[in-house]
């Protein structure tokens, strides 16, 4: 099974995808994890023929206030290009498995991995 994260940068898919791994990985041993920035340019959709796909959601305005890459600021002062979101366009999955609202403060996000989990396995 693969479960695959989008979201913009800083969106929170490394995280939540982690935790997802850690509670896979006490079920069946090999389990990996493949980050989106070691495959980015290798794998897309058209590759990925069969898969659970899970869209972390956040609004661009929280990103650019939390900008934990430092990627977003620099931007906007046209400093930097190539920002996915900003000047590069990001189109949201139409249909994604499921949706994560990320931007909430307190989001339980152990919790939310252990439905992304049990999502993934019923799909």
């Amino acid at each position: 099974m693969v479960i695959r994260f989008t979201g913009l940068s800083c969106s929170g898919k490394t995280t939540v995808g982690r935790l997802v791994h850690g509670l896979w990985k006490s079920e069946a041993a090999n389990t990996v994890i493949v980050d989106g920035d070691e495959v980015l340019h290798r794998m897309n959709r058209e590759v990925l023929s069969r898969y659970f796909e899970v869209f972390i959601d956040v609004p661009m305005e929280a990103l650019k206030k939390s900008d934990g890459k430092n990627l977003y600021g620099p931007a906007l002062r046209g400093e930097t290009r190539n920002v996915m979101g900003m000047d590069l366009p990001f189109t949201p999955p139409a249909d994604p498995g499921m949706a994560v609202d990320n931007s909430a403060d307190g989001i339980g996000l152990g919790a939310v991995a252990a439905d992304i989990l049990a999502r993934a396995k019923a799909s």
